[in-house]
């Protein structure tokens, strides 16, 4: 991190173990101590024979509670376990969603993105969801054009409650959120 000037780093918990086994607290602890932004897959482990036991989001809670001072962690919506995880995100300041991993999806399927994304915005800050891309499982321009034209439908505003969805909200999901909560910009020494 301090050499190269990376930005963040990944935890993939079904390769690494459970989230909240004790044997990860000094990462956490380096990971604040260095100032390091974490990106969490949370939710369905989809690759054979990997266990999905370890990406559940009731494992990060514990996490979250024991270092709640730490840069703030992303993860996934955690699918099949979204309405949990948009909880514990409500719950933890420093705990973002990211769209990763399911941005396409919703674009071709917009009626499940508008609940999503209305759902997530009934717990969370405009200012908690960020625009993911590294498995966009789409075009990535298309799905950028998605979520930069997104609209809430009057009809689920009106029988769901969910929010319009705003120019400010649109341009905080698609890069002004991952530029205030990441750490300063910092060149590699040397």
């Amino acid at each position: 991190m301090k050499e190269r000037g990376a930005k963040l780093c990944k935890v993939y918990a079904p390769e690494d173990g459970p989230l909240n086994d004790r044997e990860m607290w000094p990462f956490y602890e380096k990971a604040c101590e260095l100032d390091i932004t974490l990106t969490i897959h949370m939710g369905m482990a989809y690759v054979c024979p990997q266990p999905t036991k370890y990406t559940l989001p009731l494992l990060l809670d514990e996490v979250c509670l024991d270092f709640p001072s730490s840069r703030s962690s992303r993860t996934t919506w955690a699918g099949p376990y979204h309405e949990e995880m948009m909880g514990y995100a409500g719950k933890h300041k420093n705990l973002y969603l990211s769209l990763s991993g399911i941005i396409g999806w919703l674009r071709r399927a917009p009626y499940r993105g508008y609940h999503m994304i209305g759902q997530a915005l009934q717990w969370v800050s405009p200012d908690k969801i960020v625009c993911g891309l590294d498995l966009a499982f789409d075009d990535m321009p298309r799905v950028v054009d998605w979520l930069r034209n997104l609209e809430m439908p009057a009809e689920l505003q009106e029988k769901w409650g969910y929010p319009e969805i705003t120019e400010e909200m649109r341009a905080k999901f698609l890069g002004l959120n991952l530029a205030r909560s990441s750490p300063r910009s910092t060149r590699p020494s040397g």
